[in-house]
């Protein structure tokens, strides 16, 4: 019996593998630490505006409007990313958001509680207006899956790792130095993503797009549709998390401060699912793996929402997690196979818009559960599955 055929078949399953690894891009690892850094330092200041506040007598409720004020700027995100299509190179506007981003960071950090509220309150929104390019706006320079599923992974780091940072230099240093050294973090990163290689680009004058192109792509375009609809309903999933989980650990019998260790759990998992695929690809198409993963992301909360005990809770927020990494890089990877070149950026943070707009509207939601954590994560089941119910249907009416 001959080898040739054998080892034919070996080479052509092997071959997107080496061409995928041969098309890496050169500055991967600066990407990878850009992201980290800027990711980071916007998940810690989150909680670091909350400590501030309550620290400075602003009070909770306060604290809560800073982070907000951080999130609800993401909405314009449609907006900054036609920007970044237009200009031939984004790592100059990305380099001004971050360096804006912690610039305004810190005036809010020195305002807070010296000087009138609404003035710390203005600050946090103009670092927010930087999020989406700290989202999609980076995401979109991306080409191949492995790329892809490691920026994912990137999340589960800042996830992870931002607040903890936050935390613990607020113990060392007070919530104000906290922020400072946020701040400097993401200056360091405005000032990284300029060392990056320029994208390599098909026009060599970026081609300028109708104002209605973007929400043309979205609805004559099966996949995008398909990639806003599973962003939005995920986001209403894992937007109740941050509310949820100081409830659920009540719920289990244990104190509330224990929820941000099934944060962590979420957090770290998705780190690892990110990582795991990153090695071994996995097979099939973007959308439909996103879709499988929902399952297992409903499943693994409605669990957590059934089960008895603190310890099934934190397993089934590290199998959440681990499904999330694999989802949010399918997703990603099927929004660059479908976007057009001249709207890759506007696809990118558009979709990443869609998922915060998500979130923040399910942060609302939960508090309809009336302090039942148990109800609030059956709630985010409910989203998980109806997003992949949602998903089958479109193939079908594609189909």
């Amino acid at each position: 019996m001959s080898l040739l055929p054998l080892k034919r078949q070996t080479l052509e399953s092997t071959a997107p593998e080496a061409a995928e690894r041969e098309s890496a891009r050169p500055g991967l690892k600066r990407y990878l630490t850009v992201a980290v850094l800027i990711r980071g330092a916007n998940d810690g200041a989150m909680v670091g505006v909350v400590l501030l506040a309550v620290v400075t007598g602003a009070g909770a409720a306060a604290g809560g409007l800073l982070a907000a004020a951080l999130i609800v700027p993401h909405l314009v995100g449609p907006w900054i990313g036609r920007i970044l299509d237009r200009v031939r190179d984004k790592r100059r506007i990305l380099a001004l958001g971050f360096t804006v981003y912690a610039g305004a960071l810190l005036i809010a950090a020195v305002l807070l509680g010296r000087a009138p509220f609404v003035l710390a309150l203005g600050a946090a929104l103009l670092a927010g207006s930087a999020g989406p390019l700290l989202g999609g706006g980076l995401s979109s320079r991306l080409s191949t899956r492995r790329e892809l599923a490691l920026d994912s992974a990137t999340w589960g780091v800042a996830t992870t790792a931002g607040p903890a940072a936050a935390a613990v230099l607020a113990t060392l240093i007070g919530p104000r130095g906290a922020l400072g050294c946020l701040g400097a973090t993401a200056l360091a990163a405005g000032l990284l993503v300029l060392t990056l290689p320029a994208e390599a680009r098909r026009h060599e004058t970026p081609v300028r797009t109708p104002r209605g192109a973007l929400l043309k792509a979205f609805t004559k375009t099966p996949d995008l549709r398909r990639v806003a609809l599973c962003f939005v309903l995920a986001g209403l999933g894992t937007g109740t998390f941050p509310v949820l989980v100081p409830l659920l650990s009540a719920d289990l019998g244990r104190q509330a401060a224990d929820g941000g260790l099934l944060l962590s759990a979420y957090g770290f998992g998705s780190l690892v699912g990110a990582l795991l695929i990153a090695i071994r690809p996995l097979p099939g198409r973007p959308l439909d793996r996103a879709a499988i993963c929902l399952v297992v992301m409903a499943a693994a909360a409605a669990a957590a929402a059934l089960g008895p005990a603190y310890l099934m809770a934190l397993l089934a927020f590290g199998v959440i997690g681990l499904a999330n990494g694999p989802f949010l890089a399918a997703v990603m990877e099927a929004c660059r196979q479908a976007a057009p070149e001249e709207l890759r950026a506007q696809v990118f943070v558009t979709t990443a818009s869609l998922k915060i707009g998500g979130a923040a509207l399910a942060g609302a939601l939960a508090g309809v559960a009336g302090g039942s954590g148990r109800l609030a994560l059956a709630m985010a089941a409910g989203a998980f599955l109806l997003a992949a119910v949602a998903d089958r249907v479109l193939v079908r009416k594609a189909g």
